[in-house]
């Protein structure tokens, strides 16, 4: 009886939890525009900010919480190389200056949280719009979120916490340096409203956006995150330090689950050689 009691009661609190918020990825692969690895630099072919191997080889792909939001990230392994989109800026102008029309056909929506980050953006750029999302309803109305560097999204290059954004991931990509991205989230002006498609528009500036991955959510309380921060070297050789978000560090990340992973080896061999004993004990009383 007292089994069943706390059954039914877990069953019921993970209702609850299930009912407060509900997330739907938007399904980016048909309009991906590029890969997160690059192998050779400026030679118009894109591959991340077609830097070479200043890229982002080493985001994780499928589906992944960042900064207490569930996205679910394109495998360019299993998308023909594509896994994100990366819009024009006055230091890629061959980039495409907009990816429009994307599906959504979803209505009953509270909140949209968007994964991405920029490159090149300058001080003469703070608080300035990069980029823009739009989307349109199904009585045709546009409902759109400016990105503002500094404010909405940050530097790739200079990971930490921005003022409308939670730095959700970061981590040293292959030339050594610590690069990140960011979570924003806007509230839905018309929830009321069936929402039709998304359009992503750069504002052709001298930044260049990234966008990873966007998820809608029905349910109007926002994920919190953690406000606690680590310090880390801006680079693997650099002696400069950042403080970002503890929460977002892949490097951290790592090393707690290497450290798990090596706990769960000790745990089994001591479960072995536990079991080891009493089977011996067990034949030696039988003797």
């Amino acid at each position: 009886m007292r089994r069943r009691k706390i059954l039914l009661f877990l069953i019921g609190a993970i209702v609850c939890v299930g009912c407060q918020a509900a997330f739907f990825p938007v399904d980016l692969k048909r309009h991906a525009t590029t890969g997160f690895s690059d192998s050779v630099a400026n030679d118009f072919m894109g591959g991340w900010f077609d830097e070479g191997t200043n890229d982002l080889r080493n985001f994780p792909v499928g589906k992944r919480s960042f900064a207490g939001v569930p996205f679910e990230i394109i495998d360019p392994v299993k998308n023909s190389g594509a896994s994100c989109i990366v819009l024009r800026s006055f230091n890629r102008p061959y980039f495409t200056d907009a990816v429009r029309a994307i599906p959504v056909n979803r209505d009953k929506i509270d909140s949209v949280h968007f994964l991405h980050t920029s490159g090149w953006g300058d001080d003469k750029l703070q608080k300035q719009s990069i980029f823009r999302y739009e989307f349109t309803y199904d009585d045709g109305t546009i409902f759109t979120v400016p990105v503002r560097l500094g404010m909405d999204v940050g530097n790739w290059w200079a990971p930490r916490r921005v003022g409308n954004a939670e730095l959700a991931w970061a981590d040293y990509n292959p030339v050594g340096r610590l690069v990140g991205v960011w979570r924003m989230s806007a509230k839905n002006l018309h929830p009321e409203k069936k929402i039709r498609s998304l359009s992503v528009i750069s504002e052709n500036t001298a930044a260049l956006p990234g966008i990873l991955a966007v998820t809608l959510q029905q349910g109007r309380d926002l994920p919190a995150v953690s406000s606690q921060e680590i310090s880390l070297p801006v680079a693997r050789d650099s002696k400069e330090i950042t403080r970002i978000s503890a929460a977002a560090c892949a490097v951290k990340q790592q090393k707690q689950a290497g450290n798990a992973a090596r706990q769960k080896e000790l745990d089994q061999l001591r479960r072995a050689r536990e079991e080891y004993r009493i089977v011996n004990e067990l034949l030696a009383s039988g003797s």
